[in-house]
């Protein structure tokens, strides 16, 4: 069990997580309106970041309350808001990051983008505290578009068999994929620090020519085309 000191750098706010950001803030109530407890609110969170904040290319450098706002995010973004969403709840909750090879990505892009990424990707997934014990609850892709991925690689389905989450059972969807683990973190500021990222300049200015045409095709995937 943690103690109430260890437990603070997991509910506090940073310039990136700003889990006290107001809009965030009223966002997280009517998530988690009606629950009886922390896992039920856990859960409402899980399913309205999975289906509602759709996955896509989206700013990396862009706060948790922006994400909520476009309703689009990467594994990476889409993790941060989820966490706070929880740490607005109340609920302690932290970011986990693993080197994945890209090849889990191969039903996602189109084989041009493909072609020029690395072999591998740091992948991040939210975790919160529940019942005693951290809880990995990876919400990266929306079921829609799982379900556009299931129909063009039917063997995708073995490697990851669900995108559902019951707020008991460690769910990491990148597993099959994952080369290593990297590390924790306690906000998203600490990932921006680490520098694994493409520097902001060069992201703002570049960013848009492999963004607008990945999210064209992942819109189009979800609409079965």
């Amino acid at each position: 069990m943690m103690t109430g000191e260890t437990f603070d750098k997991y509910l506090e706010p940073t310039y990136f997580s700003d889990s006290d950001n107001l809009f965030l803030k009223s966002r997280a109530r009517q998530i988690t309106a009606g629950s009886g407890n922390s896992k039920d609110a856990a859960v409402k969170i899980f399913y309205f970041i999975r289906d509602h904040i759709v996955y896509g290319s989206s700013d990396l450098y862009g706060k948790a309350s922006q994400v909520l706002k476009v309703g689009i995010g990467s594994c990476k973004t889409k993790a941060n808001a989820q966490m706070c969403l929880l740490r607005a709840g109340g609920i302690p909750a932290r970011l986990h990051a693993a080197r994945v090879k890209t090849e889990a990505l191969t039903c996602l892009y189109q084989s041009w983008i493909l072609k020029k990424l690395p072999k591998m990707f740091i992948h991040v997934w939210c975790e919160c505290y529940l019942s005693d014990t951290w809880i990995a609850c990876d919400a990266t892709f929306d079921k829609p578009l799982f379900k556009a991925m299931l129909k063009k690689d039917h063997l995708l389905g073995k490697a990851i068999p669900t995108i559902d989450w019951n707020g008991e059972t460690n769910l990491t969807l990148l597993d099959p994929w994952k080369v290593e683990d990297i590390a924790l973190f306690a906000s998203y500021d600490e990932i921006v620090q680490k520098g694994d990222m493409p520097p902001k300049w060069i992201f703002k200015l570049f960013g848009w020519l492999t963004s607008v045409p990945v999210n064209w095709h992942l819109s189009r995937m979800r609409k079965g085309n």
